[in-house]
């Protein structure tokens, strides 16, 4: 499995906040500031299962199994990849809620593996038999 979450730095943020806002999500990841095109960008980086731990909890302590569940099964791209938005505010409060138009922007989430529906099902089971 590999992760790869990217956000930009507005000019009118902190940095640390964008960091913070992802660390909040996602844990055991490498994060670095990357500067593309002339804007900053965090950027941080996971090679397992694990690193999606906090998402997991997150998902569970909001009760948005099924929400989460049908965003990712709707995102996969190639049966090997998802990639979704997440509201950076939100992220920033430790709530995970997908990304709706916001001055911010937003915290993009690539995840790739072999078997992408056992990352999904670990993540957000499906709660009908």
């Amino acid at each position: 499995m590999r992760l790869y979450v990217k956000a930009r730095v507005y000019p009118t943020e902190d940095k640390e906040k964008v960091k913070i806002a992802i660390l909040n999500l996602f844990e055991n990841v490498e994060v670095e500031e990357v500067y593309e095109n002339g804007e900053l960008y965090i950027v941080a980086r996971g090679k397992k299962k694990e690193c999606l731990n906090k998402m997991r909890e997150a998902i569970r302590r909001q009760a948005i199994l099924d929400t989460v569940r049908s965003v990712l099964m709707a995102s996969i791209e190639d049966n090997k990849r998802i990639r979704v938005k997440l509201n950076k505010q939100a992220a920033f409060a430790g709530s995970l809620n997908f990304y709706e138009d916001s001055i911010l922007g937003y915290i993009e989430v690539v995840i790739e593996a072999e078997n992408i529906y056992e990352i999904i099902d670990w993540l957000a089971p499906s709660t009908v038999d």
